[in-house]
């Protein structure tokens, strides 16, 4: 359940720092990181009617999706976002 935290916005930082130990929960963590930056830059185009729809609607669609996965307990790669996560040293 805590990994399923990571995709609640700013809930990210209890798993984040709650569960250092756990490679599971960091995975999503760190994902959840990726998508809330993904969601902060993208707040500037979301106002923009196709494009920026369309994006809010894909990281929206990304953060269910991954908050899905935690709870089932798999490890989920999200397209694009997942490259930006492995980067991270957190």
């Amino acid at each position: 359940f805590v990994a399923a935290l990571s995709y609640l916005c700013v809930l990210v930082f209890i798993p984040l720092f709650l569960k250092r130990e756990s490679p599971y929960c960091q995975f999503h963590a760190k994902q959840g990181v990726a998508l809330l930056v993904v969601w902060i830059l993208g707040s500037f185009v979301f106002w923009f009617p196709i494009l920026g729809w369309g994006l809010a609607v894909f990281v929206f669609v990304l953060n269910v999706l991954g908050f899905v996965k935690a709870l089932q307990g798999e490890r989920w790669d999200m397209p694009l976002v997942s490259g930006i996560a492995k980067k991270l040293n957190l």
